[in-house]
């Protein structure tokens, strides 16, 4: 049942004001400059052919990318991209596949725990956080690359940065078509008008409409 206070508030910017109190809306304004600024970073990975595929590892909001990855990858990669989401790694995985493990805060006890199997295995992994316990686990080894990303949100807000890096990364290594420059600008300019088209604090009817 409609709570009365929200029945009688009809217009969509107060109702985030009242409501939206970890300003998930601001965030989710900010995706597509997240998003540009991933594809924008220098990488500076080189790739490898001798991989036979990628391994994503990440629980929540933090290892969403990888399911969005697993999918992209379905389509135009050359090797499996797999998602694991649980302590440890499969059993049947072998330092021949390409470990990238996200955990927004760096803390993720399950990330945590795979990559250390990974690495105690033989295996290579490029760690994407915003610091944490996984920066420095990764940090100082020749098997292992740590990409940072900006801190202050949450998981599931930063979709932007961790989707943007990791597929930076793959497009890198090789290991994902990289698409053209003016292509990647058509996408993020087609993102902002959506973005727009559905944001009530520009205005827009269709948002109100809604």
């Amino acid at each position: 049942m409609q709570r009365e206070e929200d029945s009688e508030m009809t217009d969509p910017i107060e109702l985030l004001a009242q409501h939206d109190k970890q300003d998930m809306a601001g965030f989710t304004r900010g995706f597509v400059d997240d998003l540009e600024n991933a594809f924008q970073k220098d990488i500076g990975i080189v790739g490898d052919d001798d991989w036979v595929g990628v391994l994503c590892i990440g629980m929540g909001g933090s290892g969403a990318g990888g399911t969005f990855l697993t999918s992209i990858a379905d389509r135009h990669a050359g090797l499996p991209v797999l998602h694991w989401r649980d302590y440890g790694l499969p059993s049947w995985w072998g330092p021949e596949w390409l470990i990238i493990a996200t955990s927004y805060s760096g803390n993720t006890e399950e990330t945590l725990d795979g990559v250390s199997k990974a690495l105690e295995g033989g295996g290579s992994v490029i760690g994407i956080s915003s610091g944490g316990k996984l920066e420095e686990l990764l940090s100082d080894r020749e098997d292992a690359v740590h990409i940072a990303v900006p801190s202050g949100q949450m998981p599931r807000s930063a979709f932007g940065h961790l989707i943007g890096t990791q597929l930076s990364v793959l497009w890198s290594m090789g290991l994902l078509p990289a698409p053209k420059n003016e292509d990647i600008g058509d996408m993020i300019g087609r993102l902002r008008q959506l973005s727009s088209d559905w944001d009530p604090s520009t205005g827009s009817t269709l948002a109100y409409e809604i």
